[in-house]
């Protein structure tokens, strides 16, 4: 095969007409033109070679008008068109087109297939082929401007617009890793028209792994002590659905659950292990909080730890501690208005006046307090954490209710026994009566006590 040296010819016009134009286009195209385009005919394959010491392009096309540099029309069917091998390739580029500064509506690179075949096959193969360039990433874009970086448009119906296999089995990034690192007030993903769903689903997260290894399979974290203000998740819904369903298909007895976790490395007594929030706008569009339920521990002693429950409610435009239920089963209600008002204590423990020495304080401020003090000393009514009112313990509460119906009833019972003894002693006293009232008729005396 003839090599060309083009040390000593830098270009060549197959055209023109010299003689060593003529000979070389015999040697290179053959011996005439395309009879329809008169674009030259191979007749060998080509192949160029610089001398040893040559540094500069081994091939340069340089079109100055607007026709293409390079045209290739290939009718092979089972072998690369083109094939390039840079096998002692370091640290340049393959291929590097690097100033198409003019650009508007063209591009860079336009790769088209419009092939019928439904055969499986891939248009653009990317392939890092060995396991120790462990530093090599297949495909890197930069965006310098405001413009999508990557855009992906699936006409098809079905089908996938991203496809990920990965193989990896211990991967802790993530299979698909996102930095953010200097958003502010942008959204990391956005997926925010899916608006003609109807039975799909804008996310499924699904596995089906057997183990039984403990796992989180979806993980939010808030990880800045400082963000105070940031809420984990949000869920919106402007229709009248439910916000969030846990469903559970376990064949056990127990069904859904869902756990509050405080891990504390400090824990101590009072603090709040949990809780629940209810928040509304009111009439003036003001978001208010209408109820709150705590869960706090009562002690912390490994062994022999306790919690109870508080409830608070909204009363009179403040928060207010209405009711607790403490470890044993205790049950204390709120007693700031019975206090406060006008109707006293009296009326939770004794709404039918049974217990009369409770119902008589019931006018006078002074002697309903004394009579809480009283009941806080014997743990009948505990004092708020706030200070102020006074929560009702219903256990200690029963416990005096019925003590004081069995006393009453003891009472009772007393009271029938003396009666029961006292109509035996006028029964008595009348039969002495009797026979006085007779002896004194057998003697002729007159009667002095009557009929």
């Amino acid at each position: 095969m003839p090599a060309l040296n083009t040390n000593t010819e830098g270009w060549v016009n197959p055209q023109k007409s010299n003689g060593e134009a003529r000979f070389l286009r015999h040697l290179l195209f053959g011996s005439d033109l395309d009879s329809t385009n008169l674009n030259p005919r191979f007749k060998y394959p080509i192949r160029l070679q610089p001398v040893a010491s040559n540094t500069t392009d081994l091939l340069t096309l340089d079109e100055d008008y607007n026709g293409r540099a390079f045209v290739i029309d290939s009718e092979a069917t089972t072998v690369d068109v083109i094939d390039i091998s840079p096998a002692t390739l370091t640290t340049g580029n393959v291929i590097d087109i690097s100033d198409a500064d003019l650009l508007t509506t063209g591009r860079i690179l336009n790769m088209v297939s419009n092939a019928p075949s439904t055969s499986t096959r891939t248009l653009v193969q990317l392939t890092n082929d060995h396991t120790s360039a462990t530093g090599v990433t297949i495909f890197g874009v930069l965006q310098d401007s405001t413009g999508d970086s990557l855009f992906i448009d699936h006409n098809g119906i079905t089908g996938k617009a991203v496809f990920i296999d990965h193989e990896g089995t211990t991967q802790t990034d993530g299979v698909v890793d996102i930095s953010a690192a200097v958003l502010t007030t942008g959204t990391v993903v956005d997926i925010g028209d899916a608006d003609l769903l109807t039975s799909g689903k804008i996310l499924n997260l699904v596995s089906n792994a057997p183990s039984g290894t403990a796992r989180t399979l979806v993980q939010i974290t808030n990880d800045h002590t400082s963000a105070t203000a940031a809420v984990g998740l949000t869920i919106t819904n402007d229709s009248t659905s439910d916000e969030a369903q846990f469903i559970s298909n376990a064949a056990g007895a127990v069904g859904a659950k869902v756990n509050f976790r405080h891990i504390s490395a400090s824990p101590a007594n009072d603090d709040v292990i949990g809780r629940l929030l209810f928040n509304s706008n009111d009439n003036s569009a003001t978001e208010r909080q209408t109820g709150k339920v705590d869960v706090l521990w009562t002690s912390v002693v490994s062994g022999s730890y306790s919690s109870r429950f508080i409830f608070y409610t909204s009363n009179a435009a403040a928060e207010n501690e209405a009711m607790r239920l403490l470890a044993p089963g205790t049950l204390q209600l709120d007693l700031a208005s019975e206090i406060a008002g006008t109707t006293g204590v009296a009326d939770v423990f004794d709404d039918h006046d049974d217990l009369m020495i409770i119902s008589k304080w019931r006018k006078d401020p002074v002697l309903r307090q004394e009579f809480v003090n009283h009941l806080e000393g014997m743990g009948i009514v505990e004092r708020k954490n706030s200070g102020s009112g006074y929560l009702l313990n219903m256990q200690a509460n029963a416990k005096l209710t019925w003590g004081a119906f069995n006393q009453m009833g003891d009472i009772m019972r007393d009271q029938q026994d003396q009666i029961d003894a006292q109509h035996d002693e006028i029964g008595e006293l009348r039969e002495s009566i009797g026979q006085i009232v007779a002896a004194n008729a057998v003697h002729g005396m007159p009667n002095q006590l009557g009929a």
